[in-house]
């Protein structure tokens, strides 16, 4: 897992995303209240602009984004 990437997404999603009062950790889960199907896309595309790479289709699945530790270990930088 990267490290940088878990720690810029975690500040971007605390900036753009975490709800007042919440702060996302992460084991966040972020589909509870935090994501919803639009800013999924924003997500996506952060990622990908984050990483530099584009996410095939078969790899934009819930699982995957469910917590940002677990976008970090599905695309983050080595």
């Amino acid at each position: 897992m990267s490290a940088d990437t878990l720690e810029s997404l975690l500040q971007w999603l605390n900036e753009r995303m975490a709800p007042d009062n919440v702060t996302i950790q992460a084991d966040t889960p972020l589909f509870e209240g935090i994501i919803d199907s639009m800013k999924v896309l924003e997500l996506i595309a952060w990622t990908e602009k984050e990483t530099g790479q584009t996410i095939p289709d078969q790899k934009i699945v819930m699982s995957n984004f469910s917590t940002a530790r677990r976008v970090a270990e599905v695309f983050g930088k080595d």
